[in-house]
């Protein structure tokens, strides 16, 4: 285990009752208490000053940097349980468990980076700078480069156009005596007789002590002035090295460079792998036409998520060139990035027990075992996805590998599943998502509305306790997915109505799908059509309530359906068609005046619902007035402690 990784580690309480518990019936029995101590010792000598920050008690956490290197620790975890009969409390029973763990903690490495790509081109007279300033000690917890503390030691090769070891041409001041120097400044010369010189500047990078030591490289080319020079980066939170830098396939990977010319030139963006094709790929231009300038200009590329393929090492090039008229040559200059794509946790298993059970009652136990990554540690995040693709955090990202929680009614339109999801991430950030799927049938409303008040009620417990932060989290999120929501009636069909999903118009649709269609804007599920099946100047208007005959609608235009043999334009629609509890009427847009007709099309006016008594406070009457009071109160209640939770996200 790394030094500047966190320590976590989770324990699982197995009960056996013995003699000592014979006095209780097994399905009788109660646990009133449960107590967790958690200690860490060294050469068998407790560490009173290394404490656990996790809010869960039986989950043991130190932050990165808690423990030395080259250290063997023992953590030891004791643990009380008092059970009771329910019946009588009268008597009671408490049994006790040790375990332990041993964790050696290695000497971490040294990361020795060159900041840019692994090669870049320079105009010889302009000052340049190679800077190894974010080089780390994976063992200091504080700063990079000399300000961790690290030593440098740097060289250089003439590569061509003849092997030498000496490096004038570069002319970096000074090559001696570089001990405590992360930055090389050069302002190299050129040989009149010669168009370019290259060089490889090596790296050494040591800890305080000289004890551990990596490398890096950077090529050099130096180019006549009338060459470009450029400089090319990643734009990433993650690197490795300065030779191999890490991207994740799921981000937006951004590449920069830095390019300086007399002249104008072209500049193109490649990839080694013939298998991507970046100019349909690329967010921004593969090729670019840019102008002289005295000072540097960018040129971008953006891949956007997803386009990487895992595991794959790919070098992106970027090629400036410029013609000159004056001796009738093509001039280049070059730079390069290597890049790996980081692979996501590999498989291992997902358990859900049960796969049935009932809204807001049925606890549910989701684990993920055997999962396995390079970048540890991996951690775990659990959440579901609503109807209206809202995503209701269940158990906040952690290296905790199981989450139980209670599950909303699932989509009626999708045989009452819910769509749970697992992500399990690497410390890059890298995931995989897991989706399941289990049946979760509706409850009585009023025992919703206990469940949400027990809920509450635990919220409030929860928020005094830190073994019961984690859990409030869970508890939150069904919370606010009650009190926002409502499934008394079906999702509407938007697609056949050629009208876009819009997940705040539940039992609605938003506005026509493109401008190839028209009718009323959202929320609406009156159908959208097409603007050819406005033939005739009057389709759709009123003058062509009774002027058509038909036979169906097919012979009809515009809004219009065939009705009785006469083409006519329908009714406006109510939201959710009131859902069966009130009578739909219309009114003026701008002023709320009852009138009795609202066609299809029509702008001014608009339906609503006159629900019946109980259900006025809804707009579709979906959702009675004592159960909107309800979530109000429960809304009101969880507001007032929200803010108590936000303390600890």
């Amino acid at each position: 285990h790394s030094r500047n990784q966190p320590v976590v580690l989770t324990s699982n309480v197995l009960l056996s009752l013995s003699c000592g518990a014979s006095n209780f019936a097994a399905s009788s029995l109660m646990v009133v208490d449960t107590q967790y101590h958690w200690n860490v010792y060294f050469n068998n000598a407790p560490q009173i000053d290394i404490l656990s920050t996790s809010i869960d008690p039986a989950t043991f956490i130190l932050p990165p940097y808690s423990l030395l290197s080259s250290t063997t620790y023992v953590i030891e975890l004791a643990v009380s349980i008092t059970l009771t009969d329910k019946h009588s409390t009268s008597y009671s029973y408490t049994a006790s468990g040790f375990a332990d763990s041993t964790l050696y903690i290695p000497q971490g490495h040294v990361v020795a980076i060159i900041t840019g790509g692994i090669s870049r081109s320079v105009t010889a007279g302009n000052l340049a700078i190679i800077d190894a300033s974010n080089s780390y000690d994976e063992d200091v917890s504080i700063g990079t480069g000399k300000d961790a503390g690290l030593l440098f030691s740097w060289s250089c090769v003439q590569m061509y156009p003849f092997y030498s070891l000496s490096c004038k041409g570069l002319n970096i001041q000074p090559m001696n005596d570089t001990e405590h120097l992360d930055k090389l400044q050069f302002k190299p010369f050129l040989d009149a007789s010669l168009y370019s010189f290259g060089y490889r500047v090596t790296v050494n990078v040591w800890d305080s002590l000289r004890s551990r030591m990596s490398s890096a490289f950077v090529d050099i080319t130096v180019n006549s002035p009338w060459i470009p020079s450029v400089e090319l980066n990643i734009i990433s939170k993650h690197q490795i090295s300065s030779g191999v830098q890490i991207a994740n396939a799921n981000e937006l990977l951004k590449l920069q460079a830095s390019v300086l010319m007399i002249n104008n030139f072209t500049c193109q963006w490649t990839v080694n792998d013939d298998s991507y094709n970046l100019t349909s790929l690329s967010l921004t231009p593969t090729r670019v036409q840019l102008s002289a300038s005295t000072s540097p200009m960018n040129a971008y590329l953006g891949l956007p998520p997803n386009t990487l393929h895992f595991g794959t090492k790919l070098m992106f090039l970027l090629t400036c060139e410029y013609f000159s008229s004056f001796d009738h040559s093509l001039y280049s200059a070059q730079s390069s990035v290597l890049i790996e794509v980081n692979t996501p946790p590999q498989p291992g298993v997902v358990v859900l027990t049960p796969i049935t059970g009932t809204a807001y009652s049925t606890v549910f136990s989701y684990s993920a075992k055997y999962w396995n990554d390079a970048n540890l540690p991996i951690q775990y995040q659990f959440y579901y996805r609503t109807p209206t693709f809202s995503n209701m955090t269940l158990q906040l990202m952690s290296e905790v590998s199981y989450a139980l929680f209670t599950l909303p009614d699932g989509d009626m339109n999708n045989r009452s599943k819910v769509d749970l999801v697992l992500q399990i991430f690497d410390a890059m950030h890298a995931y995989t998502s897991i989706h399941s799927y289990p049946t979760v049938f509706n409850a009585k409303k009023s025992e919703n509305y206990n469940t949400m008040t027990n809920l509450l009620q635990n919220v409030s417990k929860g928020l005094q306790s830190n073994g019961q932060k984690m859990k409030v989290y869970a508890a939150v999120s069904q919370m606010i997915n009650y009190v926002n929501t409502t499934y008394s009636y079906k999702l509407i069909n938007c697609t056949a109505l050629h009208r876009r999903f819009d997940k705040w118009f539940v039992g609605s649709c938003g506005d026509c799908i493109s401008n190839l269609f028209v009718g009323d804007s959202g929320p609406s599920i009156d159908k959208c059509v097409s603007t050819s099946q406005f033939k005739r100047k009057d389709a759709g208007s009123r003058r062509s309530l009774l002027s058509f005959k038909c036979v169906s609608s097919s012979d009809c235009e515009g809004f219009e359906i065939c009705s009785s043999g006469i083409c006519v334009v329908p009714l406006k629609r109510c939201q959710a068609d009131c859902s069966g509890r009130g009578k739909c009427s219309y009114i003026v847009k701008d002023s709320g005046i009852p009138i009795a007709d609202c066609r299809v099309g029509f702008s001014n006016c608009t339906a609503v619902c006159n629900c019946q008594s109980g259900y006025n406070m809804s707009s579709s009457c979906s959702t009675s007035n004592k159960d909107i009071s309800r979530r109000q109160s429960i809304r009101s209640t969880l507001l007032n402690n929200l803010w108590q939770l936000m303390q600890f996200s």
